[in-house]
């Protein structure tokens, strides 16, 4: 985690991911990227990229907008709670999901850290359905943070498994956490009771992958729930989970890996953090066999 996006409105939510993202770029040796954007129409006074046109501004509003944008992030840019990690800033003004998606890639961002308001997830990150929008097609782990948490807390990780989908290249990326964390995992599958396979064949196909991919410290779990989403929340809550980890397919936003939306149910109703990734994340592969063996 060398490049970490934390997108800001610098509310109390978006600054509790700050915090979580400086201690995971603490630990990993890694920098943060602070990024506000500017909702305002792009006119000829915005060049392509977003930024301010400095021979052509006429709008003293959107100049004091930036102004105050500037002075609220040079605050952050020094954080005492951790001096010796890097900080940067970016204002773009514009479509928040374009100015977003673009500085993920043009960063070369390998994970995105974002606040929510617990309960009410997605539909309260900080710029709504166009940030949601830019994590759908992230080609980097997202983590979406409901409060204020502790890295050194996250000690117990819940994976959930379904068996339509290949999950290598999830799990490649996730074992990076569980080292970072030091945690422990804990594979989740949620039988809905419409299932045909049975509890002693998915436990077998969890360890079946577990041993795959020589995932450290894992156990193998079974939850019966009449819907997905709800089995997992509820398995994460009895069993004191930290994090959730899910892989998603980038259908409608943070959603639809098992039936229906689960990934988004389950982010919009976590009280924990929620690491999601996409399974259309490209030329992971090419990684995968690159850096196999450093994971082993």
């Amino acid at each position: 985690m060398k490049n970490i996006l934390v997108p800001t409105d610098f509310s109390e939510y978006a600054n509790n991911a700050f915090d979580f993202a400086c201690s995971i770029a603490e630990h990993s040796k890694g920098e943060v990227t602070l990024l506000h954007v500017l909702e305002y129409p792009v006119m000829s006074v915005f060049n392509t990229t977003g930024e301010i046109s400095m021979d052509s501004i006429t709008d003293a509003y959107i100049v004091n907008l930036k102004k105050r944008a500037d002075e609220e992030l040079d605050k952050k840019l020094v954080n005492p709670a951790y001096p010796d990690v890097r900080i940067k800033k970016h204002i773009r003004i514009g479509n928040p999901y374009e100015n977003i998606a673009r500085l993920i890639q043009q960063s070369d961002a390998d994970l995105v850290v974002m606040g929510t308001k617990g309960a009410s997830g997605l539909r309260e990150l900080f710029i709504g359905s166009n940030a949601e929008k830019a994590v759908r097609f992230s080609k980097c782990p997202v983590i979406t943070v409901p409060g204020k948490f502790d890295f050194n807390a996250i000690k117990k990780i819940a994976y959930g498994i379904t068996f339509e989908d290949n999950h290598n290249e999830a799990l490649f990326e996730l074992k990076k956490y569980l080292h970072l964390f030091k945690a422990e995992l804990h594979l989740v599958w949620v039988n809905t009771l419409y299932d045909k396979i049975t509890d002693t064949e998915a436990r077998s196909k969890m360890d079946q992958l577990a041993k795959l991919h020589m995932l450290p410290n894992y156990s193998v779990n079974c939850y019966k729930s009449s819907a997905a989403d709800d089995g997992l929340l509820f398995y994460a809550e009895e069993n004191n989970i930290d994090m959730i980890a899910l892989a998603t397919h980038s259908r409608k936003g943070l959603a639809h890996i098992f039936a229906g939306s689960f990934a988004e149910d389950v982010v919009n109703h976590s009280i924990r953090p929620v690491w999601t990734f996409s399974l259309k994340s490209e030329n992971l592969k090419a990684k995968i066999n690159e850096k196999q063996k450093q994971y082993q």
